[in-house]
């Protein structure tokens, strides 16, 4: 495989799987098919993609020797099928969160991918982004990590029953936790949760870490629409825009004129960070989901043998155990 292009297909033809094919060209990938229950749809993608690149069944995608590596973009909650099939095949797959309803599922399909000898990769691309990355080089600008705070307010769910706007929620909770993962001093599967359900879609999430508080707000309803991190030190404190994949870092230096000024400087750090992340994606051409891109590439990068896999088996797992233990706790009311 490292003499010849990765040959890649993608099932999934909707708007990850198109964003998934970009970001798969820009890696150095071929990108031979794409399936699609709607054929038409999946034969448009094929079309725009080009070159060689055909539209073909589920089935015929997931063969053994057809491509390399298979994008699984179809709708949460029908991931399972396809991974399985893929790794039993010998591909490499990189998945839509989440990866399969239940942690037993993760971890079976992880032992077929280390039986297969493929690489198992969940999109959980926040960690990716420039700002995230920004954070994890400055790590030691926050000194100890006191409390990570996650907050989400996602149009996801507008215009659906309760029953899936609550299954939005469940489905994103797997975002927060991969941001936790990167500083949480134990893994997160040995946390405590604890859950506060507000209504449908609404939950409030929290833990300890180690010496570290986590914590997360998810809202289907919460406007405006927002995503962000704060990792608080005690030197200082990285707030991530999550959207927009930039970062900002306070230092803590405590005094009558920083009090006094902090709005202004805090303001002139965001608008700064935000003009030259605008700037830099507008030159990539990255229009949406930053972080992607950089994990597709790491994916392919392992898939070459050239570096490790960006997300490791353990903590694929370890991000759907505390999923599970996350939602056998909410409880929804009448």
């Amino acid at each position: 495989m490292t003499h010849r292009p990765v040959r890649a297909g993608v099932i999934g033809a909707g708007l990850m799987g198109r964003v998934h094919a970009e970001a798969a060209k820009r890696a150095g990938t071929t990108i031979v098919a794409v399936a699609d229950p709607d054929a038409e749809r999946a034969r448009k993608l094929a079309q725009s993609i080009g070159g060689s690149c055909q539209a073909v069944t589920t089935d015929r995608i997931t063969a053994a020797g057809f491509v390399d590596a298979l994008h699984v973009c179809t709708p949460p909650g029908n991931h399972f099928a396809p991974c399985e099939s893929a790794l039993r095949s010998g591909m490499h797959v990189i998945c839509e969160k989440p990866v399969a309803p239940e942690a037993r599922e993760v971890e079976a399909l992880l032992a077929l991918a280390r039986g297969s000898r493929v690489q198992l990769c969940p999109v959980h691309q926040f960690p990716f982004q420039s700002g995230m990355r920004r954070i994890v080089e400055h790590a030691s600008t926050l000194g100890t990590v006191k409390h990570m705070h996650a907050e989400i307010c996602t149009t996801g769910g507008d215009g659906m029953s309760d029953d899936r706007r609550h299954q939005v929620a469940l489905d994103i909770i797997p975002h927060p936790l991969s941001l936790f993962g990167v500083f949480a001093p134990t893994p997160l599967r040995e946390v405590e949760w604890q859950v506060s359900t507000v209504n449908h879609g609404e939950l409030i999430v929290s833990g300890v870490s180690g010496n570290a508080g986590l914590s997360f707000l998810l809202s289907t309803s919460g406007r405006p629409t927002s995503n962000s991190l704060r990792v608080i030190g005690d030197k200082a404190t990285a707030t991530a825009d999550l959207y927009h994949g930039f970062a900002v870092i306070e230092r803590g230096t405590v005094s009558r004129l920083t009090k006094a000024t902090r709005p202004f400087v805090a303001s002139a750090l965001t608008l700064g960070s935000a003009a030259a992340n605008g700037l830099r994606r507008g030159l990539a051409a990255e229009t949406a989901f930053p972080g992607l891109r950089e994990l597709v590439a790491r994916f392919y990068g392992a898939v070459r043998g050239e570096a490790a896999t960006p997300i490791s088996p353990d903590a694929t797992a370890d991000i759907a155990i505390a999923r599970d233990r996350i939602i056998s706790l909410v409880q929804l009311g009448s």
